[in-house]
């Protein structure tokens, strides 16, 4: 938890890629050795911090009959109820991130776990005409944008308004 609350704050004040493995040991004041013990390098650990933040935004992947779309349109729900709950650190972590390999890292692990979700709904399988991977990636994007697109408009749209716009784009894509 201090190293993914360390790697937090770094990324709310410069990018992950000029964000070393020394500063988040210096920061945090563990011991280098310590964090290799665990992780590999930064990206490494990268997808150990994405794990554990996303534990409070995604949904336990149901292993029985559910809706596709509403299960993403919970993910889109929690995801903006944590953007909203850090609103000022998500705000300047998406500025100072948002076209670098964090962003990148965020939407492979949204991505892999949309898979997941997509390969439980054997209906949608058999509907779609697009590749599986394609509409897991697809729908992990569109999630992602829509969030972040709320942060910069929350003036404009309700949480109830985002979810509703999902819901609409995500229904005319399956």
């Amino acid at each position: 938890k201090i190293l993914t609350d360390t790697l937090t704050e770094l990324l709310a004040e410069e990018p992950f890629e000029k964000i070393t493995v020394m500063q988040i040991c210096n920061h945090s004041m563990i011991p280098r050795a310590t964090f290799y013990n665990y992780f590999d390098d930064k990206y490494d650990f990268l997808d150990y911090y994405w794990a554990e933040h996303f534990m409070q935004v995604l949904p336990h992947i149901p292993q029985q009959s559910y809706n596709t779309i509403d299960y993403l349109t919970q993910v889109l729900e929690n995801l903006s109820l944590y953007l909203q709950k850090h609103f000022d650190t998500s705000k300047s972590i998406y500025k100072i991130n948002q076209h670098g390999q964090f962003f990148l890292s965020m939407l492979n692990y949204v991505t892999n776990r949309t898979m997941k979700v997509l390969e439980y709904d054997t209906e949608l399988q058999k509907s779609t005409s697009t590749p599986l991977s394609l509409t897991a990636n697809f729908l992990a994007s569109s999630t992602l944008t829509i969030g972040f697109w709320w942060i910069e408009h929350q003036e404009e749209a309700t949480l109830e308004d985002i979810c509703s716009y999902f819901r609409l784009l995500v229904k005319n894509t399956l």
